[in-house]
């Protein structure tokens, strides 16, 4: 397993503390990046696709799982196709479109989707024809 986790600054990182304790695991690796480094960073420096540049995967045998802002996830999923990952192999969550939670206001329909009840994570591939996917 593979994370690749960015911020803008490394104190915006939450999960600093377990980064040491993931890439202990057993085929686990865990790569972070900031958009702004301090003084005090020695890590990478980018926005959180360029760590996709540094991983070796086979991609046949694995799946994406994208989670984040709108623009970082357009981004990263225009990254992983350019890998050579097909649509059905990329995962999205789409939970910031959510509202009420049950399917009754409508906020958070993509398509024929309703976000609350149908997802929030989607593939690529049963969203890609959504008008404004990204927004």
């Amino acid at each position: 397993m593979t994370l690749c986790y960015g911020s803008k600054t490394a104190v915006d990182c939450i999960y600093k503390p377990l980064f040491d304790r993931l890439n202990s695991i057993e085929k686990f690796e865990a790569y972070r990046t900031v958009d702004k480094p301090d003084v005090d960073w020695n890590g990478s420096v980018g926005v959180v696709t360029t760590l996709l540049n540094k991983i070796e995967i086979n991609i046949k045998n694995s799946v994406a799982v994208v989670c984040g802002p709108p623009v970082m996830m357009k981004f990263g999923t225009i990254r992983l196709l350019d890998m050579g990952y097909k649509d059905e192999q990329i995962y999205l969550s789409m939970e910031k479109n959510m509202s009420c939670g049950l399917g009754k206001c409508g906020h958070c329909m993509m398509g024929e989707f309703f976000v609350c009840k149908d997802g929030p994570v989607f593939t690529y591939d049963e969203l890609k024809a959504t008008p404004d996917i990204w927004k």
